[in-house]
């Protein structure tokens, strides 16, 4: 009986709260906004769509690589039919979204479409390029999740662009105390529990990418290349950590990096197995995986793909490709270049060429930078366009001659410029392979 009478005045109270409290019905969620455009600006994407027929509180803005990733970026004003997203990372084909928000709840999204910003960068840029030296390389601040205990991957690709003759850093967290992986005299070299736990295995070749991965489960440390086991060690005991910064292509208490170009470095907090080390050693990875801490592309910035830890840009760093001319490039008359300032003449001779379009987010200097070995290389920078029937015209700088060449230009934001690289050997049965970057103040 006692329990029946506590149903009944729990239901009554549940009336008094429905029907008793004179409130209005909560409205229905609004409709999907309609007519979503985005269009890519330098570091900026610009959204219209068309206003609301609903009463609204505000609109919610999403941006993500995939339909599954979309995450709410900004909000909106309910009387607005535009917004301009700011400090975007340019060359990301990003997708945008939008929803009507009001007392009742959020309306489905509006159908995706895609836009890509753009920034200071190579189109095609793919990794960081990094000279032999000190004081250019990208450092994240640190955090504990950087700095894994039990078990940890530290992995990445790197092309040495010269012999390594001494001991130079791919990445640390200050040898002395965590860990560290680098290359001394072409050897892959690791410490993962500070001074004294350095370990020497496999041979890194020069002018080749090369895959490297150092990983420990606190029993056993592997070195591996290209998915391959090449050492194998006892751990002495577990991983050690302190506060330092994580920097690729340098370290807290050893500033020197090699001649190299550094692309898809990243920490896991467990010890990857070589098949797994063979699964994503060639892909990019953009979505979380199980043990995955963080991913740097070192495309054009210090990002962190995963969205965690992003790295800030030491120095002047540059950011390029790896360009191949071949057989099947295009043909232009050869450019017999006199001074860097484009006082050139025309040959008679075809040559082949490739064109690397290029943007800069801020009147600044710039250098551009052509590895060429042995190799007979020249290029041009135009503004504007560039015609291969006309390659005197609009030219704003070219170089022949010193290796590497290196041009540096005070430009003005925008773009897109034109790098063209042409072969004077007038070679037309063999593949040219070279790296070229561009330095200059990356964002962010």
């Amino acid at each position: 009986m006692k329990r029946s009478l506590t149903w009944v005045g729990c239901l009554s109270v549940l009336v008094l709260v429905l029907v008793g409290c004179g409130g209005t019905p909560l409205p229905d969620p609004p409709a999907a906004p309609t007519g979503l455009t985005a269009d890519g600006g330098m570091r900026t994407v610009d959204m219209q769509w068309n206003a609301s027929e609903d009463v609204i509180t505000h609109y919610n803005v999403y941006q993500g690589t995939h339909v599954a990733t979309l995450r709410k970026v900004a909000e909106v004003p309910a009387g607005s039919t535009s917004h301009t997203l700011t400090d975007v990372h340019g060359f990301t084909p990003y997708l945008y979204s939008l929803s009507a928000v009001n007392a009742g709840g959020e309306s489905p999204l509006a159908l995706a479409v895609p836009a890509t910003a753009l920034q200071t960068g190579l189109v095609e840029g793919q990794h960081l390029a990094l000279p032999k030296g000190s004081g250019r390389y990208v450092e994240i601040p640190h955090d504990p999740a950087l700095n894994p205990t039990n078990a940890i991957t530290i992995e990445g690709r790197v092309q040495l662009t010269a012999a390594s003759t001494s001991c130079d850093s791919l990445i640390g967290k200050e040898y002395e105390t965590a860990y560290w992986v680098g290359v001394c005299n072409g050897v892959l070299r690791s410490y993962l529990r500070g001074t004294g736990s350095n370990r020497d295995g496999g041979t890194i070749s020069v002018g080749v990418w090369t895959h490297f991965a150092v990983t420990s489960d606190g029993t056993t440390r592997r070195h591996y290349l290209d998915g391959a086991v090449v050492a194998e060690f006892e751990e002495a005991g577990p991983l050690t950590t302190n506060s330092s910064a994580v920097r690729i292509g340098s370290d807290v208490s050893w500033d020197y990096a090699p001649p190299a170009l550094f692309d898809e470095f990243r920490i896991w907090n467990r010890a990857l197995t070589g098949t797994e080390i063979q699964s994503w050693m060639d892909q990019e990875i953009t979505e979380s995986l199980p043990g995955l801490v963080a991913v740097w592309p070192l495309d054009f910035d210090g990002r962190d793909a995963l969205g965690s830890f992003d790295g800030d840009l030491a120095g002047t760093p540059a950011f390029g490709l790896e360009g191949t001319i071949d057989a099947a490039t295009p043909t232009m008359p050869v450019v017999l270049i006199i001074t860097p300032n484009c006082t050139s003449d025309l040959g008679g001779t075809m040559v082949r060429h490739k064109v690397h379009p290029f943007y800069v987010d801020q009147d600044a200097g710039y250098t551009l930078t052509l590895e060429h070995g042995d190799v007979a290389l020249a290029f041009i920078v135009y503004e504007d366009e560039f015609d291969p029937t006309e390659p005197r015209t609009n030219c704003i700088a070219a170089h022949n001659d010193g290796t590497p060449m290196v041009l540096t230009l005070d430009l003005e934001a925008g773009g897109p410029y034109y790098a063209v690289v042409f072969d004077d050997t007038f070679a037309q049965d063999q593949d040219t392979v070279y790296p070229f970057s561009l330095a200059g103040p990356f964002f962010p």
